[in-house]
């Protein structure tokens, strides 16, 4: 459990450890909260995300879900995170149209795709409180 915070103190709001997923038009990626990369059939897939114990990060879950052959699961979707913190910024999609809207370097395949969304999560969170982060315009 974590410490109270102290009176006066800004309060947490870093976005929760959990697991990634990016998939392909043939696998996909799961990446564990630890950073250790699985690459699963789209098929083992949805059997993971509808037996994880936490939603995963995803880029456009509708997307991932109609990929993975689900109506829909649990998902910590970060291109709605995307535009609710920054409701007049463009971004493309996917996990590189994501990363290239934050400034984040571009990810060169599934496993990276995978990577930057744990990381797009901390920056859009960032970006959410004023004047902490400027991205590239």
């Amino acid at each position: 459990m974590p410490a109270p915070a102290q009176p006066g103190a800004p309060p947490d709001l870093s976005p929760p450890r959990a697991a990634a997923l990016a998939v392909a038009p043939r696998h996909a990626v799961w990446l564990d909260e630890d950073g250790a990369a699985t690459r699963l059939s789209l098929e083992a897939a949805a059997r993971r995300v509808t037996e994880a114990a936490r939603p995963p990060y995803v880029c456009h879950a509708r997307a991932v879900a109609g990929r993975l052959g689900l109506r829909d699961f649990a998902a910590l979707d970060l291109l709605e995170l995307f535009a609710f913190a920054r409701p007049a910024r463009l971004a493309l999609p996917t996990a590189r149209g994501l990363a290239r809207a934050l400034g984040l370097p571009l990810p060169g395949g599934t496993e990276a795709e995978a990577a930057t969304l744990p990381a797009g999560a901390t920056l859009t969170v960032r970006l959410s409180r004023p004047s902490s982060v400027s991205v590239p315009r």
